[in-house]
């Protein structure tokens, strides 16, 4: 992970990460002299982005949404997918 330099806060009082920049240069300087890490790199990559599936996506929306409506509640009841 790369070090936060600082946060700034945008549109809706949210908050966004800044990188410092020695920091991440560094990290990207390592990873572009070390082909067998930028390997290993995509390739877990790769595993992540084969479970981010609708199901995944649907399956994280219906537990927000949860934990709106009724944070007491591990049920769905209005909103129960068919």
């Amino acid at each position: 992970m790369v070090k936060v330099a600082y946060y700034i806060t945008g549109h809706y009082s949210t908050e966004r990460p800044l990188p410092d920049i020695e920091d991440l240069s560094s990290k990207l300087a390592k990873m572009y002299d070390n082909p067998l890490l930028r390997k290993e790199y995509g390739r877990k990559a790769m595993e992540y982005a084969k479970t981010m599936t609708w199901d995944f996506a649907c399956d994280k929306w219906k537990e927000i949404l949860v934990n709106v409506l009724d944070p007491t509640s591990r049920e769905l009841t209005l909103l129960e997918a068919t």
